[in-house]
């Protein structure tokens, strides 16, 4: 489980956030009835977007989008703002496996992955985005995700490490201890995520596509529906 670093309280921190997302981008998406909490059965956004707005309950702790990112570190994603006291991010890659998660930014329990951190994506596609309560935490068939830690700019990330962090995410620990509405303000999705010919989809490359498409089929039926 995700462990608090210290607030730094002493000094306002200034979180420098990429640029505004394109004038395209969808504004805001809204969770639709809910998100899911694992790759299968997440709430697939498929182009730009600025915001994700939900809901955490009792019985449902963390939700999961698949989104678009543009890639070269410009991905950030802050739940400020939100409703629910105490939240958690977690980015993973497009497998399923963890990249960088945070718990508590710079200021308080609301959580920042910012623009420009080093540990973010600098290769562009489809990614995961998890939203939880603290101290719900994503879970492999072997444990623990995201049990790795690296402190920068006194703010603690999360990375994956032993005992499960070379695996997918399969479940979550259900530990979750707050519920209410949550608002992740995110910078660098873009579209393009989608396949735009048919060979894209052959030999495999529609497993590529995240959850997208549940086969080759299905993923030529798109590129051929785009076409019209």
């Amino acid at each position: 489980m995700l462990r608090k670093g210290p607030l730094v309280l002493l000094a306002a921190v200034v979180l420098l956030l990429a640029p505004a997302s394109p004038a395209s981008a969808q504004g805001t998406v809204a969770e639709n009835g809910d998100a899911g909490s694992l790759p299968a059965t997440a709430q697939i956004i498929p182009g730009p977007v600025d915001e994700i707005t939900g809901t955490l309950a009792l019985l449902d702790q963390e939700d999961l989008y698949q989104v678009c990112l543009a890639g070269g570190q410009t991905f950030s994603a802050t739940t400020v703002g939100s409703d629910i006291a105490d939240t958690q991010l977690f980015l993973f890659d497009a497998t399923g496996r963890g990249v960088v998660a945070n718990d508590d930014n710079a200021t308080s329990l609301q959580s920042t992955l910012p623009a420009g951190l080093s540990l973010n994506p600098t290769s562009g596609g489809i990614y995961y985005l998890g939203v939880s309560s603290f101290d719900a935490d994503p879970l492999s068939t072997a444990g623990p995700i995201f049990e790795g830690e690296e402190i920068i700019d006194d703010v603690r990330y999360y990375v994956p490490a032993p005992p499960g962090g070379d695996r997918p995410v399969s479940d979550w620990s259900f530990q979750g201890t707050y519920i209410g509405g949550y608002r992740v303000q995110l910078t660098g999705t873009a579209s393009g995520c989608a396949p735009t010919s048919k060979a894209e989809c052959m030999q495999g490359g529609w497993q590529t596509f995240g959850t997208m498409f549940k086969n080759q089929g299905r993923c030529i039926a798109h590129v051929n529906e785009s076409d019209h």
